[in-house]
C-alpha cells in the first residue's frame, strides 16, 4: 500500500522516496525514469523557447536549470502521489502511466512554470559570450 511521502523513512531525501514510489507504480527502472525526466526537460525547453535551438543549447548545459527542473519534478511527483494516493494501486498500470505523463506534460508546464531569473541570467550571459566568440572567429 502507498504511504504519504512524508511518512517513509528508508530513503535520504524526499526526491528519493517519491522516485521509489513512482518506479514501483510504473514498473520502471532508474534508466527509464531518468530518460523520461531528461526528455521532458528537453521538451519543456523546446516549448518554452519556441524551439530556439541556440537558446536551448545554452540552457540545457546549465546545471542551475537542471537543478531547478529536478526541484519542480519532485514537486510534481509529490502532487501526483498525494492527489491520487487512494486510487493509484487500484488502477491499471497503463492508466497510472497516462496520469504520470500528463502530470509532467512539457507543453502544459511551459505555460505554468518558469525558470528563475538567476537561471536565465547566467544562461543569457553565457549565450552572449558564445555569440561574441562566433562573431570574432
Amino acid at each position: 500500500m502507498l504511504q504519504a511521502p512524508t511518512t517513509l523513512t528508508n530513503y535520504t531525501t524526499k526526491d528519493d522516496r517519491l522516485k521509489k514510489q513512482v518506479l514501483k507504480l510504473l514498473g520502471w527502472d532508474e534508466l527509464q525514469y531518468g530518460y523520461f525526466m531528461y526528455k521532458a526537460g528537453r521538451n519543456y525547453l523546446i516549448y518554452y523557447t519556441n524551439n530556439d535551438e541556440f537558446f536551448i543549447a545554452q540552457i540545457e548545459r546549465n546545471k542551475l536549470f537542471w537543478n531547478w527542473w529536478k526541484t519542480h519534478w519532485t514537486l510534481r511527483n509529490e502532487a501526483f502521489i498525494n492527489d491520487n494516493l487512494n486510487c493509484l494501486e487500484q488502477l491499471h498500470r497503463e492508466t497510472v502511466l497516462k496520469l504520470y505523463i500528463h502530470t509532467h506534460d512539457a507543453r502544459i508546464l511551459s505555460n505554468e512554470i518558469y525558470p528563475s531569473g538567476k537561471v536565465l541570467g547566467l544562461t543569457y550571459k553565457k549565450m552572449i559570450g558564445e555569440v561574441i566568440k562566433e562573431e570574432v572567429l
